[in-house]
């Protein structure tokens, strides 16, 4: 995982219904993000379907400065009763559905689950991706209704109090409107209140030297 200087926020599982919000958000506090996307999830159909809003809000997220990264195809657990042939699939196919959206692929995943043994280690080194995890678990999964929702925002104030915190990895998730709508603007009230400006996992070629691949001028 790459800790930087500043808040690095991350989103997961989208697209879906909220992603849009959630890029009007992180536009109205000039915040950036990285959105480790899914192909096939929430049986929302494949995410390079021109027919569906998915393919606009990727371009759209790539457009306006966002990392756009790999969440895997279906979300499958990497790690767990799959076979070499089916994690290789759940790698590829993202690949071939963003370079249809963007015309390129990233360099960058996080396991579904968090979940990657020493196979999936083996492959995403053979890929060429960077496995990133996090370090601010706001748990904003389990807590998506008004009267839960304030146990992630509790664990994101007791986490941003902590002395001498300046780096971290958050997740979010923009499948979830409580998330969208209540637990990140409570976040980025926070951060703003810290001096703090919201970032991509890839925040600058100097300090990482890689980049999305076909994306490298």
């Amino acid at each position: 995982m790459f800790l930087l200087a500043n808040p690095v926020s991350s989103v997961d599982d989208g697209p879906l219904d909220y992603t849009n919000d959630m890029l009007d958000l992180l536009k109205a506090y000039n915040f950036k993000a990285t959105f480790f996307v899914s192909g096939v999830n929430f049986h929302k159909g494949q995410i390079d379907d021109e027919s569906t809003p998915w393919p606009a809000a990727i371009r759209r997220a790539y457009a306006e400065g966002h990392q756009i990264a790999s969440h895997s195809w279906s979300h499958a657990d990497l790690s767990t009763n799959i076979t070499d042939a089916r994690r290789l699939e759940e790698m590829i196919k993202p690949e071939m559905a963003l370079r249809n959206i963007m015309g390129k692929f990233p360099t960058y995943m996080r396991p579904p689950y968090i979940e990657c043994n020493a196979a999936c280690l083996a492959l995403m080194d053979k890929l060429g991706y960077h496995v990133i995890y996090f370090d601010m678990n706001t748990r904003d999964y389990l807590y998506i209704t008004p009267d839960t929702n304030q146990v992630a925002k509790d664990i994101v104030h007791d986490y941003l109090i902590q002395q001498g915190v300046q780096e971290y990895l958050s997740i979010l998730h923009d499948v979830h409107w409580q998330t969208v709508h209540n637990l990140s603007v409570y976040m980025f009230d926070e951060m703003v209140k810290g001096n703090w400006k919201g970032m991509v996992v890839l925040r600058l070629k100097e300090r990482i030297a890689d980049c999305d691949r076909n994306d490298c001028g």
